[in-house]
């Protein structure tokens, strides 16, 4: 096992796949992190607020006349930059108005705040993980690299044991640049933080983040291990490892529970919904609720209790079917 291990981990290294993916993570946390530098500066701020006041006024000096005009200005209730004059014009913002909205804008609540918002919510981390997964192992049957393996009852264990290792390193690696890289990203365009995180609450919210791309590029092994294709492995790694198929299961089965009110249940045993919970952040990890709410049970409980039912799923699907298959 640990020879294949190591032979796996030459060819990764030595592949471009993982590297291209690598600077496209560092290149899109950079870009994000550069485009919001950008429109939360105050002169940015300042020409939004003009544009869109210049914009309000012609509509309503088109639409009715000056006295209806100038009474509709009067009456506007203030945002934030804009100040009404005592005839009842506004005043045009200036970059002063804005200063303090954008110190406001460039503030998260907390690191893995902006983490959760930069790369977990959407399912950008276990979309990448499962998309090298689905290339890299469907590779072996393209290649005819399993050929050159004896295939042993314990030769199979062995092989598919370090495939799923294999697996949970990819996805701990893209964990490590997406967080290295935004939260560098973020540091440079002036980024803070409202409140401080411990050591604890940060270890354990990468915990089980980690552990939720694990289970998304374990899912994307099994799909190309039952179907030996690399098409559905990559459909498979853009769709369900994605928020959008979870969105859309979770509204089915809510649609469902209507009737069956037991399915209302399963959305929060779902690895989307596990996901979901990690978005918000560390802090979010001792508030009771989750899958396990009914037991009183905080949120880091019940989403570590999922992700290890799916965990021993799909091990034990990989064991029970995939092993007795030919290669």
């Amino acid at each position: 096992m640990l020879n294949l291990l190591r032979s796996d981990l030459y060819r990764l290294i030595r592949g471009k796949a993982l590297w291209v993916m690598s600077v496209v993570l560092v290149a899109c946390m950079a870009f994000a992190a550069g485009m919001l530098h950008w429109v939360t500066q105050p002169d940015f701020l300042a020409f939004y607020a003009q544009t869109e006041m210049m914009t309000v006024d012609e509509v309503q000096s088109e639409l009715m006349p000056r006295e209806e005009a100038e009474e509709s200005f009067a009456v506007t209730v203030q945002g934030p930059g804009t100040s009404v004059r005592a005839d009842g014009f506004r005043e045009v913002p200036t970059v002063d108005d804005f200063r303090d909205v954008s110190a406001e804008m460039r503030q998260f609540g907390s690191l893995t705040g902006l983490f959760g918002s930069g790369f977990v919510s959407g399912g950008f981390l276990a979309v990448t993980a499962s998309l090298l997964v689905a290339l890299f192992f469907s590779a072996d049957f393209e290649t005819h690299f399993v050929r050159n393996l004896t295939m042993t009852r314990r030769a199979r264990v062995a092989y598919y044991g370090e495939k799923l290792l294999l697996a949970s390193l990819m996805a701990l690696w893209f964990l490590i640049v997406l967080a290295v890289s935004c939260a560098a990203s973020f540091a440079l365009a002036g980024i803070s933080y409202r409140a401080d995180e411990a050591v604890g609450g940060l270890l354990l919210w990468m915990l089980l983040t980690w552990l939720s791309a694990t289970v998304y590029a374990w899912l994307t092994a099994l799909v190309v291990w039952l179907t030996r294709s690399k098409a559905a492995g990559i459909a498979e790694a853009i769709v369900v490892s994605s928020s959008m198929f979870g969105a859309l299961l979770a509204q089915a089965l809510a649609y469902f529970g209507r009737v069956l009110p037991w399915m209302d249940a399963l959305p929060a045993w779902l690895p989307s919904g596990a996901l979901n919970l990690l978005a918000p952040g560390a802090a979010q990890l001792a508030v009771p609720g989750g899958a396990l709410g009914f037991a009183g049970a905080p949120v880091g409980v019940a989403v570590l209790a999922v992700l290890l039912i799916w965990l021993a799923v799909c091990g034990a699907l990989t064991f029970a079917v995939c092993r007795r298959r030919d290669l």
